[in-house]
C-alpha cells in the first residue's frame, strides 16, 4: 500500500511550481525597477565624484540623452540571471544540441516568412485596440504617448538595436514564456489558464495601463506560438520583428504614406492576422471509416486493409511532431464503430481495424481566387515527408496494421466507405 505521505508531498511539490513562477514574476520586477535604480544612483554618485554638485545635473541629463543604453544597462543582468536559470532547469537537462534540433526541425524558412507576417499584422492590429483605448480614456493615451516619446524607442542606432530589438524579446520571451509558462504547467495548469496567467503578469511587468492591454494580448499570442513550434526561437523572432515594425516601420509609413493606405493597412491587419495564424498553425486529417480500401501505384497495390480507416494526410507549412501527436493520439481514440447495440461506440482498437495513411497535398488547395487553385498553404514537400513519415512511425507504435501510399507519387484510391462515415480532423479543432 502507497503511503499516503508520499502522495501528498508529491502533490506539494507539483502545486509548488506556482509559488516559483510568482518568484519569477516577483524577482523579474524587482531586478527590472532595482537594475534601474542602481545604475541611476551610480551615474549620480560617479557624477558627484568627478564633478561635484553640478556632476549631479551632468549625470541626470547624460542619462536621459541616453536612454537606450540606460535600457540596454537595466536589461543585461535581467538577461543573465534568467538566461542562466532557464539553462539550468531546461537547456542542460534536454541537451543544448537537442535544444538546436528543435529549432532547426520546427522552423523552417516559410515559417519565419508566416511570423513575420504576424508580427506586420499584429502591430496594425493594435492601432485599433489603441483607437478604441483613445475613444474611451483619451487622458490615458495621452499619458501613454508622453511615456513614448520620452523612452528613447526613436532613437535609432546601433544601441537601439540591442536595447529595443535584442535584449527586450530575449530577456522576456526567456522570464514569460520560457519560465513562468513551463512552472504554471509543471504544477498543472492547462495550457489556456497558463497562458492566460503569464500574458496577464507579462501585462503587469509593462507598468502601464495602456501598454498593459495590448502587451497582455501580444503575451498571449506569443504563448501560442512558444508552444506550436515548442522552442523559445520562434515567440523571439515574433517579439523582436514587433518592435521592429512597431518603431521604425510604423515611422516610415508615417512620412512616406498617404493616410488612407494608413488607414487600410489597419483594417487590412484583421484579415491578414487571421491568415497568418491558419498558415502557421493547422494540419488536416480526413477519415474515413471503410470496409475495405487499397492504394495503387503504376497499377501495383501498395497498401491494403480491410474494415479501418482510410486517412487522408495534408500537412501545412508550419506543422511540427508535435501537432502530429495530438492528431494521431485523437485519431486513434475516435469511437466511430458500431456496438452490438448499432451505436457508434467503439474504436478502431476494438474492432481489431486498420489504417491506410495517404498524403494528399491538395487538402490544403486554396480556392478563392480564380479557378485554378493555389495550394501554398501545403507544407514544402521535403518537411511534409518527414512529417509523413513520423506519423506512420507514432501509428505503428500503437500496434494497429499500418498500410500506407507512396509519398509523392500518382496514387490511385479505392474504397469502400462503411456509411458512409467521413470526419475532418484538424489542428485548429483540436487547439493543437
Amino acid at each position: 500500500m502507497r503511503c499516503p505521505c508520499t502522495a501528498i508531498r508529491r502533490v506539494l511539490m507539483k502545486k509548488g511550481n506556482y509559488l516559483i513562477a510568482l518568484i519569477v514574476f516577483a524577482l523579474t520586477m524587482m531586478l527590472i525597477n532595482g537594475s534601474g535604480i542602481l545604475i541611476s544612483m551610480m551615474a549620480v554618485v560617479g557624477g558627484m565624484m568627478f564633478r561635484g554638485v553640478g556632476g549631479l545635473t551632468d549625470a541626470y541629463n547624460y542619462l536621459m540623452d541616453h536612454l537606450n543604453l540606460f535600457s540596454a544597462l537595466t536589461y543585461l543582468p535581467v538577461f543573465v540571471l534568467f538566461g542562466l536559470w532557464y539553462y539550468f532547469a531546461v537547456t542542460e537537462r534536454e541537451g543544448i544540441r537537442q535544444s538546436a534540433a528543435r529549432v532547426r526541425k520546427n522552423i523552417y524558412p516559410v515559417s519565419v516568412l508566416w511570423i513575420a507576417v504576424a508580427a506586420f499584422s499584429l502591430q496594425h492590429f493594435i492601432t485599433i485596440i489603441m483607437t478604441v483605448i483613445n475613444a474611451v480614456a483619451p487622458r490615458l493615451m495621452e499619458e501613454y504617448s508622453e511615456l513614448v516619446e520620452g523612452s528613447g524607442l526613436t532613437e535609432y542606432s546601433v544601441l537601439w538595436v540591442v536595447s529595443t530589438l535584442i535584449l527586450p524579446p530575449l530577456t522576456e520571451e526567456t522570464i514569460f514564456r520560457g519560465l513562468i509558462l513551463r512552472y504554471l504547467r509543471r504544477a498543472g495548469a492547462c495550457f489556456f489558464v497558463a497562458n492566460l496567467i503569464q500574458a496577464i503578469l507579462f501585462g503587469i511587468f509593462h507598468m502601464n495601463l495602456v501598454q498593459g492591454i495590448y502587451t497582455a494580448i501580444f503575451g498571449f499570442i506569443l504563448g501560442c506560438f512558444a508552444k506550436r513550434y515548442q522552442t523559445l526561437a520562434a515567440p523571439m523572432l515574433l517579439h523582436a520583428l514587433f518592435n521592429l515594425f512597431g518603431t521604425a516601420l510604423v515611422d516610415m509609413e508615417n512620412a512616406f504614406l498617404p493616410d488612407s493606405v494608413l488607414t487600410a493597412l489597419v483594417l487590412l491587419s484583421i484579415p491578414l492576422t487571421i491568415l497568418a495564424f491558419l498558415m502557421i498553425f493547422f494540419m488536416r486529417f480526413v477519415i474515413q471509416r471503410t470496409k475495405k480500401a487499397d492504394v495503387k501505384v503504376n497499377g501495383e497495390t501498395v497498401g491494403e486493409i480491410g474494415k479501418g480507416f482510410l486517412v487522408l494526410i495534408g500537412i501545412s507549412q508550419s506543422d511540427t511532431e508535435e501537432t502530429a501527436d495530438r492528431l494521431v493520439k485523437k485519431m486513434l481514440g475516435l469511437r466511430i464503430f458500431e456496438d452490438e447495440n448499432g451505436k457508434t461506440n467503439l474504436s478502431l482498437d476494438s474492432v481489431n481495424g486498420s489504417l491506410l495513411l495517404v498524403s494528399q497535398f491538395t487538402l490544403y488547395a486554396n480556392c478563392k481566387k480564380g479557378n485554378r487553385p493555389s495550394f501554398t498553404e501545403a507544407g514544402e514537400p521535403e518537411k511534409a515527408e518527414k512529417l509523413y513519415e513520423y506519423i506512420i512511425s507514432e501509428c505503428r507504435k500503437s500496434g494497429m496494421e499500418v498500410q500506407t501510399g507512396r509519398f509523392g507519387a500518382e496514387m490511385e484510391v479505392s474504397l469502400v466507405n462503411d456509411g458512409p462515415f467521413t470526419i475532418i480532423l484538424d489542428s485548429e479543432s483540436l487547439g493543437a
